[in-house]
């Protein structure tokens, strides 16, 4: 299997299963950042031991093994870094940090949040006994302008109250590591964090718009992606991480804006940018990722992007290559929508019909890309409508 490949198999193995949100949450979190790592090493020596890793890590995930998931590719970012950790290393590696909350108001004065372990010795390569607590400190900075906040760690799982001093409305990259006694990092890792003003009194507002609309008008993209928005934002409220990382105060903005539009039509041309659509397509409607880039004069190209069984319209935006797919077509001013394919498949001319009524999407240049059972996907949409693609990748 080639190096690509392995990578693609995994991130599809890490959504098959219906596993718990926090897990998909924080194994998607840790394959990103060995995504990141990789595109940054070119040795083959060290690539090559990173996915006999991963190859270990899809395995462990057909057991539904999922701490094993985690220690193996942990073990996979080890070998692209071409040394041994140490005990105390892949302890700290073995950690992850879960908020009580992924949106927040910013007049609460902190968030809970709880370290604990998301593997533990295994196997004798993982073997961290010894690497204990003592002496060592969680160290959290909510957002750039945030003070820096530490805590000395005395056991597992360890709570504690993140303060909200220094953090803005937005949405935040909030910086977590792994310090010992002598302030050397021994793990660093990023995560979401969304801050906004008046965040109950905004959300009933949604919460009520939505209502109305389910009972008394037809179903539109703006009336369908209203709830869908709804959905999301309910979900960052709690303590169960969505699958991905959401940026709630933009999709905050957004759904306000489509209450306020009322009746009028808010995705069309020039309302450009990466979004959470529900878009209806004959007697249903489709979750859909969605990237429209600004463009000027002209139609532009459509990748329709098809992911692997039970994945979701997620994985080709913050997936697969760490949204490579999303980053190509950006360079080149294309059109992106990933939907959600789910074992019914997907009517992707009707898709494509229904966004191009409202962006400037040439339907000459639609390219279609699939996964997994989404190749099999993509190849029937090709086979029952040949005409209307300009290449498909399965």
């Amino acid at each position: 299997m080639s190096a690509l490949l392995r990578i693609v198999a995994l991130v599809g193995a890490l959504a098959a299963t219906a596993v718990a949100q926090a897990g998909r949450h924080e194994l998607g979190l840790r394959l990103r950042a060995f995504e990141r790592h990789l595109a940054e090493v070119t040795e083959p020596e060290r690539r090559d031991a990173a996915f006999a890793e991963l190859e270990r890590a899809v395995q462990a995930f057909f057991r539904l093994d999922l701490p094993k998931v985690a220690a193996r590719i942990d073990a996979a970012d080890r070998a692209l870094a071409g040394r041994a950790f140490s005990a105390r290393e892949r302890w700290a590696r073995s950690l992850q940090l879960e908020l009580d909350a992924r949106l927040v108001d910013v007049d609460a004065e902190s968030v809970g949040a709880e370290l604990s372990a998301v593997w533990r010795a295994t196997d004798p390569d993982d073997d961290v006994a010894g690497a204990a607590a003592d002496g060592a400190v969680l160290v959290v900075r909510l957002a750039e302008a945030a003070p820096t906040q530490r805590f000395p760690v005395q056991e597992l799982p360890f709570v504690c109250a993140l303060r909200l001093e220094g953090v803005g409305p937005g949405d935040h990259r909030v910086q977590v590591a792994i310090e010992d006694a002598g302030g050397a990092v021994l793990a660093s890792r990023w995560q979401g964090l969304s801050v906004v003003r008046d965040l109950a009194a905004r959300f009933a507002a949604i919460e009520e718009a939505a209502e109305a609309v389910g009972r008394d008008t037809p179903e539109t993209l703006e009336t369908a992606t209203l709830t869908a928005l709804r959905g999301l934002l309910r979900v960052m409220q709690r303590g169960t991480p969505h699958e991905t990382v959401l940026a709630g105060h933009e999709l905050l903005a957004e759904a306000e804006r489509l209450v306020a539009a009322g009746d009028a039509k808010v995705y069309a041309q020039g309302h450009d940018g990466s979004f959470h659509l529900r878009v209806p397509v004959g007697r249903s409607a489709v979750s859909t990722r969605f990237f429209a880039p600004a463009v000027g004069e002209g139609r532009r190209p459509l990748v329709v992007a098809l992911h692997g069984a039970g994945g979701s319209e997620n994985l080709f935006f913050d997936g697969y290559g760490d949204g490579l797919c999303v980053a190509l077509a950006r360079e080149r001013g294309w059109f992106v929508a990933s939907p959600r394919n789910g074992m019914g498949g997907v009517d992707v001319p009707g898709l494509v019909d229904a966004l191009a009524e409202r962006y400037a999407i040439d339907r000459e240049r639609v390219l279609l890309v699939g996964h997994s059972m989404g190749a099999a996907a993509a190849m029937a949409n090709a086979a029952r409508a040949p005409g209307r693609f300009r290449a498909v990748a399965p």
